[in-house]
């Protein structure tokens, strides 16, 4: 588990955003350790989830995905299926 604050222009933004923003966090900051690796992504937002899955997401959260995919290419991480929760 990780924590951050966020820049206060991002406070208002929508939950999906925040939570997309958290796993693309996460890749940022252990990328390097999961290079050529398989990684699952654990949610309780169906949205990020959804989102993850199908590689898309409406609104302000897509720019977040899509980074966190750039990234995932550029280091071969390979972004199994994502999980919510059981």
């Amino acid at each position: 588990m990780f924590s951050t604050r966020l820049k206060r222009r991002h406070r208002k933004k929508h939950i999906n955003w925040k939570e997309m923003f958290a796993v693309l966090y996460a890749f940022a900051s252990w990328s390097e350790r999961w290079q050529d690796a398989r990684v699952i992504v654990f949610s309780d937002n169906t949205s990020v989830v959804d989102g993850i899955n199908k590689h898309t997401i409406r609104g302000a959260a897509i720019n977040p995905l899509q980074r966190l995919f750039l990234v995932a290419a550029r280091r071969n991480i390979e972004v199994a299926r994502s999980l919510g929760p059981h």
